[in-house]
This record gives C-alpha cells, sequence and structure tokens, in this order.
C-alpha cells in the first residue's frame, strides 16, 4: 500500500520513511540531519557557497581558517614544518613563496623560469617605494 498523503503528524510524532521521493517545494523547520549522502540535481539557484572542511588539516572555527591546526590564532594561521604561500600566475611559469623556516621569514620574488623579478614594496596602491631587484642591488 503506498502512503499519498500525510496529515496530522504531531509535534512528537518520529517517522521513518524509507526511500521517501519529494516531488514539489518542500520546506523543513528545525534541524534537520542526513546518515548518509545528500545529492542534490539543481545547481542553478545557488545563492551561496560553503568551504568544505572535510579534509584532514583544515579547520575552520570562529571564521578563523586553520591549516594543519585545529586551534587557529587569526584570521589564516598555517602550522606545517615549513609553512608557505605560493602566489603563482595563470599560465605557471612565474610565482613567489613567502615562508617561514626556522626563526626567519623569506620572501622569495619570482622563482618562475627566468627568475629576473624582484621584490618590490609600494604604498598608496602603485607608488613604488623600495625595490630589491633579482641581483640584490636596493
Amino acid at each position: 500500500m503506498a502512503l499519498t498523503k500525510l496529515t496530522d503528524i504531531r509535534k512528537s510524532l518520529s517517522v521513518e520513511i524509507e526511500d521517501l521521493q519529494v516531488n514539489g517545494i518542500t520546506t523543513f523547520t528545525g534541524n534537520v540531519s542526513v546518515g548518509g549522502t545528500l545529492t542534490y540535481q539543481d545547481v542553478t539557484n545557488i545563492d551561496s557557497v560553503g568551504l568544505i572542511t572535510a579534509r584532514s588539516g583544515i579547520h575552520v572555527s570562529g571564521g578563523k581558517l586553520g591549516i594543519g591546526t585545529d586551534n587557529a590564532a587569526s584570521d589564516l594561521h598555517i602550522n606545517s614544518a615549513v609553512p608557505t604561500i605560493r602566489f603563482t600566475d595563470s599560465d605557471t611559469s612565474h610565482y613567489s613563496d613567502i615562508l617561514q623556516s626556522g626563526h626567519s621569514l623569506y620572501i622569495s620574488g619570482d622563482r618562475g623560469s627566468s627568475g629576473s623579478g624582484g621584490i618590490i614594496f609600494r604604498t598608496q596602491g602603485t607608488n613604488e617605494r623600495l625595490r630589491i631587484d633579482s641581483n640584490g642591488n636596493i
């Protein structure tokens, strides 16, 4: 016997239904738990995107992102043997790194194919104030 309509379900009632298919608009209020895989097909009307923290070592807590730590002390906290942030251009032939090793912070400009770039410090957008070229000249 197929069940076609549920009416008068009270708040304290617990209902377990196997292979439920709902057509049309469905609204849930309160908490919804899914013990398995949740799949959806319409991805054209998504108005927000969430950060998936299912990978080991990535944690979001209180608006802070921790990589390699579940207790981020700042907005972005990287805990690793040699924590590194790499900036790569779209064709990946040029890249720069900021890394911490021991008690030192390293900024490496243009470590790509030519390696001829430098490190440029600017203020107020485009006002260059200091440049260290690939030969170490200031």
